[in-house]
């Protein structure tokens, strides 16, 4: 096609090129110019209506992830495999902004030498398209906005509702499996949905895994039905491609009659009340409440100031110490490093607020930074007052997976001459399973240079009991949940304590968080844990008061502890005395515990019985009672009786019919009293066959 026969006719292409919305594009394919419409060239910044090598010049501005394909397709075309080039794609417009288009073009060819002469087309606008989302066939979200407006010219919505929904935890399809598969997903949600929806409410794709669902005449009540309808639809597998999912659904629900919502705060009010219902636990609603814009306002707020602290040198952050309590012997020679933050707008708040904002923001890692050189900083003067003190420093998975972050800590103990064996740094149980090669190295490389590492709120996370002794940590740190519903859930009892005796035997050292009362400290002395640390021993404290706090206590005594503790540790104190007393002079000893279990015994009970060991004493020593004892009672019975007797009395006597390994009779004499045992009431037994 000749160029100059084209300019004949100019008045005509301008008269189509004005006339309709979309952009529209005709080229010479012999000279390689083109003509565009004036609104392609507004829009997108060309250098003018005719260009020459417009395919060069527009593929340019195509984002990269869809360049290969649209070259591909126009190379396609030349190449005579077809005569029609249909993509989308999107293309950055002169407010540097990508748009999704819609191009289609048709390439014309001499009659005589089948070669290329001419490409013309158009390129649709968003707006002008048909405004269906390509992956599910659902309408779009320009077209809820569009559809809204065309029933409230005013923008207001007055009646009905909306859901927003959610599938819970979608990425990971995309990553375990791939994006077609992912795909495949939506269209299944998406054709699920239309086939449930009552009439009157209509389903729109939102964005990547989300819905919108609206009805402009429904009660909440309603909504709230049919977000139940939904979830119905996954409570079985679903079987895509092949393969099985299990899929859930939150979601975010607003009624409209509540509050009278504009148009454009649609999105972010059922977006906050989706965000809840993940937050709470996902596969659950929330109704979106106006309390929730008065949070995320705080929330903003916060996180500017967090962001101004930072770049001030963490201004309005602290350092507060509690102290941790090692148990044998009962003394002061640790303490947590806890970050504290003080708002100029809103005063303190709690770690559990600034914390998430914190690793939201990506303001964790520096901030970090700042709690260890400025906990060392501390250290040095605690060491002075406690020399074997040991100072606990939380650390951020995201600080782990900064590959230098072993030598951050290396320098700083390095500018502090403070040897690594006075630092304990805590790290959430995940990060042991070294998903990374960044956290493998800084946990390998921070143990070999001495730095001790301790497993943090150990339970709450998803390490196996069996990998505990392939964890290179010394201390593990049992979650205070677990403390606090100590006595409403079996398990958690049966927890602490199997905990406990696991790490014994794998040599870690047990800590236990949260304790708050006389009856939890108790027990926790009495399952044998190493250190105890909660408001029962001290609340936090500012440096200073730490200081003075210590220097008191300067061998790490108990001066200003509670009673409670001195109390107890003279009575261990006393009755080590009298263990190690009677170990050496023949009375047959043993410890029982108020759950009628031996908890050890002397040398001299080994003998008595012909056991070897204190292992198989405790294992086999109702084996060799007889069922029943002389007077009728079952020995299991008579055993616990006299137990609970001597706990409640102080003491008690009576005889006992028991046999050696051997097989031989004994009638003996036992004399049962109260005493402490490890932290715990316990009855020290004395047998004697004469």
């Amino acid at each position: 096609m000749n160029f100059n026969k084209l300019q004949i006719r100019n008045d005509l292409v301008h008269l189509l090129m004005d006339s309709i919305d979309d952009y529209v594009y005709i080229g010479d394919l012999q000279t390689n110019i083109f003509f565009v419409s004036k609104n392609m060239v507004d829009d997108f910044d060309l250098p003018g209506q005719q260009i020459e090598d417009l395919v060069t010049v527009w593929g340019r501005l195509i984002h990269e992830k869809d360049k290969e394909r649209f070259f591909v397709s126009i190379q396609n075309m030349l190449d005579g495999l077809n005569d029609i080039h249909v993509e989308e794609y999107q293309i950055i417009n002169k407010k540097g902004e990508y748009v999704w288009v819609h191009c289609k073009g048709r390439l014309l060819r001499d009659k005589l030498t089948n070669k290329p002469t001419t490409f013309a087309g158009i390129v649709k606008k968003s707006e002008s398209m048909g405004k269906i989302d390509f992956v599910t066939g659902l309408f779009t979200h320009e077209k809820l906005k569009s559809d809204i407006l065309n029933e409230n010219s005013d923008g207001i919505l007055r009646r009905g509702g909306a859901i927003l929904i959610g599938i819970d935890e979608f990425r990971k399809i995309n990553v375990m499996e791939n994006h077609g598969t992912g795909d495949a997903v939506l269209r299944h949600v998406a054709q699920s949905l239309q086939m449930i929806l009552p009439a009157n409410t209509f389903a729109y794709r939102f964005d990547g895994d989300e819905f919108f669902i609206i009805n402009l005449a429904c009660s909440k009540q309603h909504l709230i039905q049919i977000y139940y309808a939904i979830n119905n639809l996954f409570e079985n597998e679903l079987n895509i491609d092949g393969k099985s999912f299990r899929l859930t659904i939150s979601a975010g629900i607003l009624s409209f009659s509540d509050y009278q919502i504009n148009i454009n705060n649609l999105d972010k009010y059922t977006d906050l009340a989706l965000r809840l219902a993940k937050e709470n636990g996902r596969n659950r609603f929330e109704m979106f409440n106006i309390s929730l814009i008065t949070g995320k306002i705080r929330e903003q707020k916060i996180l500017r100031e967090l962001h101004s602290s930072v770049n001030n040198g963490c201004d309005g952050f602290y350092l507060v110490y509690q102290p941790i309590l090692s148990i044998d012997p009962y003394r002061i020679n640790g303490a947590e490093a806890l970050l504290r933050y003080r708002s100029n707008e809103f005063g303190e708040l709690g770690p559990c607020e600034f914390i998430p904002l914190l690793e939201q923001a990506g303001l964790i890692c520096e901030v970090g930074k700042w709690v260890a050189k400025h906990a060392m900083k501390d250290c040095v003067s605690y060491i002075k007052i406690i020399h074997d003190f040991t100072l606990n420093i939380n650390v951020s998975p995201l600080q782990l997976n900064d590959c230098f972050f072993s030598y951050a800590i290396q320098a700083m103990l390095i500018e502090h001459q403070i040897n690594p064996k006075h630092i304990v740094l805590e790290i959430t149980e995940s990060c042991f399973s070294c998903n990374t090669k960044s956290e493998k190295d800084n946990v390998d490389y921070l143990s070999n240079i001495g730095v001790m590492l301790a497993i943090d709120d150990f339970g709450t996370g998803y390490s196996s009991l069996s990998r505990l002794s392939q964890m290179k940590v010394t201390t593990v740190k049992i979650d205070r949940d677990f403390v606090h519903s100590l006595y409403k859930s079996n398990f958690n009892y049966a927890f602490v304590e199997s905990i406990i005796r696991l790490c014994h035997s794998i040599n870690m050292k047990v800590c236990v968080e949260g304790v708050e009362s006389l009856e939890q400290f108790k027990d926790i002395c009495g399952m044998r844990a190493d250190k105890i640390q909660g408001y029962f021993v001290s609340k936090p404290l500012k440096k200073e008061v730490f200081v003075n706090y210590l220097t008191s206590n300067s061998g790490g005594g108990l001066k200003e502890l509670p009673d409670i503790f001195k109390h107890e540790a003279e009575i261990q104190h006393e009755t080590k005395k009298l263990i190690k007393a009677i170990n050496s002079i023949p009375v047959c000893l043993s410890v029982w515990s108020p759950e009628f279990e031996i908890l050890t015994c002397n040398r001299q009970a080994l003998k008595l019985f012909g056991i070897p060991t204190r292992q198989e004493f405790i294992k086999k020593f109702f084996n060799l009672s007889p069922t029943y004892q002389p007077d009728g009672q079952p020995s299991i019975n008579k055993a616990h009786e006299k137990i609970s007797l001597a706990i409640e009395k102080g003491s008690c006597s009576f005889k006992w019919l028991h046999q050696n390994s051997e097989g031989v009779s004994m009638q003996l004499n036992v004399t049962m009293f109260r005493t402490f045992y490890n932290g715990k009431y316990a009855v020290i037994a004395i047998t004697h066959d004469k």
